[in-house]
């Protein structure tokens, strides 16, 4: 019996040089934890920056053109609420409008907003 393990076993098989046979989990787990895993390594040559950089200006810039034109139409509509909902009585102090629980807090209003699509076909 050798106590070094230099010797020859009875089998024919040396135990202490064997590697162990992983299933296919234990392999992916292995690779992960020793970051050993395939990664995508692409080329970036300059011309296909270039070419890519100009394809994605040539789509982008003319969206972003007519997002801003369509942002010129815009029209903001202001609404105060604090002076044509509160009733006459508490215009001069809205504190204590905001304050009495006896009055209802609702306000209703209508605003007929013309369709331009109506009106151009």
């Amino acid at each position: 019996m050798d106590v070094d393990g230099g010797g020859a076993s009875t089998s024919g098989v040396d135990t202490a040089q064997s590697v162990p046979v992983l299933s296919r989990r234990q392999k992916a787990l292995h690779q992960f934890t020793q970051q050993n895993l395939p990664a995508c390594k692409p080329i970036l040559t300059p011309a296909w920056v270039i070419s890519t950089f100009l394809v994605l200006g040539v789509i982008f810039i003319p969206l972003g053109l007519v997002a801003l034109r369509a942002s010129q139409s815009v029209v903001e509509i202001v609404d105060r609420y604090d002076t044509d909902c509160v009733p006459e009585t508490h215009k001069n102090n809205k504190v204590s409008y905001i304050q009495d629980d006896s009055i209802a807090k609702n306000c209703t209003r209508i605003l007929k907003v013309i369709s331009f699509f109506r009106l151009t076909s």
